[in-house]
């Protein structure tokens, strides 16, 4: 299970920083491999530095439209899903929720069912693949309530015991 941090901005290369008073410094780093490929190299989204503190020197990068201006986190979220959905690769239900996880029987190479509970039914969906796009604490619910989490499908430990900073969200896989 791989954990990345995203919110609207990305660290397309490791950025690397020292915090607190001498003696008791410690190193922050940041980089967001998985997000840097998909906007820049899959998707082809222009991009902009993102530097709010100019002289830091942030590696940070955002997601711009043809003009330059601020397009949004969501927009390479939105064009992923909808060529997904033009290949019939994915479907999206809006209004559910992501209740369980186990591997599939069938599936014995990492496929993975997914439990849905929607607002009249929950039924099962199995996948070759999953992208879960969820917040900590409901990424632990979750998994504390799926029956076959194995060491693949296991979180690292540091998400049990996050330091705290201004991020967002986590997109696991």
């Amino acid at each position: 299970l791989v954990v990345e941090t995203g919110a609207y901005r990305f660290v397309p290369v490791p950025e690397c920083n020292e915090f607190g008073p001498p003696g008791q410094r410690v190193t922050k780093c940041e980089w967001t491999p998985l997000t840097a490929h998909l906007v820049k190299d899959a998707l082809k989204l222009k991009t902009k530095l993102y530097d709010p503190f100019p002289g830091d020197h942030s590696k940070m990068e955002k997601i711009v439209d043809a003009s330059g201006h601020n397009a949004g986190y969501a927009t390479f979220v939105e064009l992923m899903a909808q060529q997904a959905e033009d290949l019939k690769r994915l479907k999206i239900f809006l209004g559910h929720e992501v209740v369980g996880l186990r591997r599939s029987e069938r599936d014995t190479s990492g496929g993975v069912v997914v439990s849905v509970k929607g607002p009249s039914k929950t039924f099962e969906v199995e996948a070759s693949a999953v992208l879960l796009n969820i917040p900590q604490l409901p990424l632990l619910r979750l998994l504390r309530a799926s029956s076959q989490v194995d060491e693949v499908m296991s979180p690292p430990a540091d998400l049990y015991a996050p330091s705290s900073y201004a991020i967002l969200k986590l997109y696991v896989h």
